[in-house]
């Protein structure tokens, strides 16, 4: 609880030291580049799932592939 107290006051005091110096908008690029880089992972995971499910479909099972005359 501490540490997250700790983290909220740091925060919000770098939030108002840089509204003062007019900097803010630094601070929100950065958090935007985070965000960024969060859903550029997160529609990775989709896609390699959305590939191994593919790839289950055209074999039967992963490793054996399908006879096109079974």
């Amino acid at each position: 609880m501490n540490v997250l107290l700790v983290k909220g006051l740091l925060w919000l005091t770098t939030e108002i030291f840089l509204a003062l110096v007019e900097l803010d908008n630094l601070a929100d690029y950065g958090e935007f580049i985070f965000r960024l880089k969060e859903n550029l992972a997160a529609q990775r995971e989709r896609i390699e799932c959305v590939l191994c499910v593919d790839k289950v479909d055209q074999t039967g099972s992963l490793g054996e592939a399908i006879s096109p005359l079974a």
